[in-house]
């Protein structure tokens, strides 16, 4: 009963915390004075494993405590219980009277989140944006993963999903980013630190966060989870034991959880043409600016270089520069920094030329994204040796293959080619309804060969 009332207190210590903004201490410190205490000498001690022994202490810092949170009558009724109070109904009924309903946060009180402050425009994925919002809507999508290749724009489309979602989650929206977490065991620590939450007794630090996050309603994204596969067992244990929390993923690679949730993304959308020369009449030229990978060449072309327009004898180079990237992102946004000393028609030879060309000196950038060489070399080491063996033989395929082709090329199996799928170094789509293919993005295709 003792760690049941420690867990309960220091989940409304940490609440206070996010919500007010001050350290454990302060709030410690407050609560202590509340009570009439010299200090947060007794909440510490409570928090260490020991029951209050006066009734009026628990009384008054339940007051205390719902006064300063969010925190709902679940909460209370657990608290007072597992600090031994005599009649919980009594004091529940007291503080948060039935027809008050439940304490929610309202809508001049904005939601605790990590998130960051972008300092772009977002651009594009309007559809993506609501399918992600459709689906954590739905309780049933505990985990949903969005998963691409590097450079996608996973973790962007994340971010912005959450920020347009952020309502849904009354307890809060916290970041995790896992880039820098190279040991599955760290994942733990990770997600404890995002969501503000200290270990504080002897009980297992398993036990303690999944405690802590048992009755919250509130979204994990858990960005660049790719090479934590090792640490799935914690989120497989958060989906069971905390019911009302939800997880966004981003990753390389399917998680390949029974009850996950997945959105595979592609690149932006942009014009095919055949040739530079198209005719000036041509569709693709009256809707030119209306394609999102368009909108972002120009977007970034234009913090390159403040004077940057868009000439019409540029229109057919810019479209042809986000043919060859295929529509990612990274590479639109690595390409529209030449802007700086090159001509739109020269950015897109030395493309044609060699894939090298797209890199940058950005310093707010991961070094894995700061070039397309290192971002396909961080997806490349994340195959065993046999599947990077697979992909290099089916990358003699220009534009795309069918399963006959990659089992007499490569002998690939079926389970193998939905494994490079899972691990997006190919694309599956159906045309006619039934007949499936496969495609490596082109810039991979040659990486790879």
């Amino acid at each position: 009963m003792a760690k049941a009332f420690a867990s309960s207190l220091t989940e409304a210590i940490y609440r206070i915390r996010l919500k007010e903004s001050k350290s454990v201490r302060v709030v410690q410190d407050e609560l202590g004075y509340a009570l009439g205490k010299r200090g947060g000498a007794s909440i510490e001690y409570w928090r260490k494993g020991h029951l209050p022994v006066k009734l009026s202490d628990i009384e008054q810092l339940a007051r205390e405590i719902v006064l300063r949170s969010d925190l709902d009558v679940l909460w209370l009724q657990d608290f007072l219980q597992s600090a031994g109070h005599p009649n919980p109904e009594r004091v529940c009924q007291e503080l948060l009277p039935p027809a008050e309903g439940r304490f929610v946060q309202t809508v001049t009180e904005p939601v605790v989140t990590t998130l960051p402050v972008d300092t772009t425009l977002f651009i594009g994925r309007k559809q993506e944006l609501e399918n992600i919002a459709q689906n954590l809507a739905d309780p049933a999508c505990r985990i949903l993963t969005l998963m691409g290749p590097g450079g996608i724009g996973k973790t962007r489309l994340a971010v912005q999903a959450a920020h347009e979602c952020a309502d849904l989650f009354p307890d809060g929206v916290f970041l995790v980013s896992l880039a820098s977490v190279n040991d599955p065991d760290l994942l733990l620590l990770a997600v404890a630190n995002a969501v503000g939450f200290s270990f504080y007794s002897e009980e297992t630090a398993v036990s303690q966060l999944l405690s802590f996050l048992r009755h919250k309603q509130l979204l994990l994204i858990l960005d660049n989870f790719e090479h934590l596969l090792g640490g799935i067992s914690l989120l497989v244990q958060i989906l069971q034991q905390a019911p009302a929390v939800q997880m966004l993923v981003t990753s390389r690679e399917r998680l390949n959880l029974r009850g996950e949730w997945a959105i595979a993304l592609t690149g932006l959308k942009f014009p095919i043409l055949e040739a530079p020369t198209d005719a000036p009449d041509t569709q693709w030229r009256q809707t030119f600016t209306q394609y999102s990978a368009i909108q972002l060449f120009i977007q970034s072309a234009q913090r390159a270089r403040s004077d940057f327009t868009v000439l019409e004898q540029d229109k057919p180079y810019i479209a042809r520069i986000c043919q060859l990237v295929e529509g990612i992102p990274l590479g639109i946004e690595l390409a529209a920094s030449w802007v700086r000393v090159l001509s739109c028609r020269d950015i897109a030879t030395e493309i044609e030329q060699s894939y090298d060309f797209l890199a940058t000196r950005w310093h707010d950038v991961p070094e894995r994204h700061r070039s397309l060489q290192a971002v396909f070399d961080y997806s490349w080491d994340l195959l065993a040796q046999p599947e990077q063996e697979i992909v290099q033989q089916l990358a003699v395929f220009r534009g795309g293959f069918c399963r006959e082709a990659a089992t007499a090329v490569a002998q690939t199996s079926i389970l193998q080619l939905l494994l490079l799928v899972d691990k997006s170094f190919l694309q599956q789509t159906t045309t006619d309804g039934a007949n499936t293919r496969y495609h490596m993005h082109e810039l991979l295709r040659l990486y790879a060969l």
